[in-house]
């Protein structure tokens, strides 16, 4: 099976990646299971959608950060008018 999330601990504000698996919940149980570990800021990043999900100590519920990109569409081209 194709791993779908990444999997990442944060450190000093920088992400170091820890491993990658095939789904959302296996990612979740996964940084738990870590957290337990080495209680620090662990992020799950969809390699599809490339949302981001953070856990932080302390925290009971996860963090949403959505790529609002991948809801944008091109950028619109504008042409100048010219003075003729």
């Amino acid at each position: 099976m194709i791993a779908a999330f990444d999997i990442f601990r944060i450190v000093n504000g920088q992400p170091l990646w820890v491993h990658a698996v095939p789904t959302l919940d296996t990612a979740k149980a996964c940084v738990q299971q870590l957290m337990a570990a080495q209680s620090t800021e662990y992020m799950i990043l969809s390699q599809k959608t490339r949302n981001k999900i953070s856990l932080k100590p302390g925290d009971l519920t996860w963090s949403v950060i959505v790529d609002e990109s991948q809801f944008l569409g091109p950028t619109p081209s504008y042409v100048s008018p010219t003075n003729h």
